[in-house]
């Protein structure tokens, strides 16, 4: 007969969220935003999630159990059809957003 043993419940690691390291420029019709993951990152592994309103740009992106995350309000609206992102050799994060120009 063997003694009953209680097993103690598995530590959950600790969820972190971090901001990423971010650089941007801009032109009259677009901005465009570089987003840095850490040294070592591989395009393959690098699947961000991004959503892009015409008054916002939200990302979420997991690496190695850290979460990086993007909620940031648009100084002007955006033309959310003719914006993109793609993920560059080095595993950064690069948006371009189309600025939507007032008609003349």
């Amino acid at each position: 007969m063997h003694a009953a043993t209680t097993e103690q419940p598995t530590p959950q690691p600790s969820k972190t969220c971090k901001t990423p390291l971010m650089s941007w420029s801009q032109t009259f019709e677009h901005v465009t935003i570089l987003i840095a993951t850490p040294s070592g990152t591989s395009p393959d592994t690098c699947a961000p999630d991004i959503t892009i309103t015409p008054t916002q740009l939200t990302l979420r992106l997991t690496l190695d159990g850290t979460t990086y995350a993007v909620d940031a309000e648009l100084f002007a609206s955006v033309c959310v059809d003719k914006c993109a992102w793609r993920v560059v050799g080095n595993g950064d994060v690069l948006v371009t957003l189309c600025k939507r120009v007032p008609e003349d």
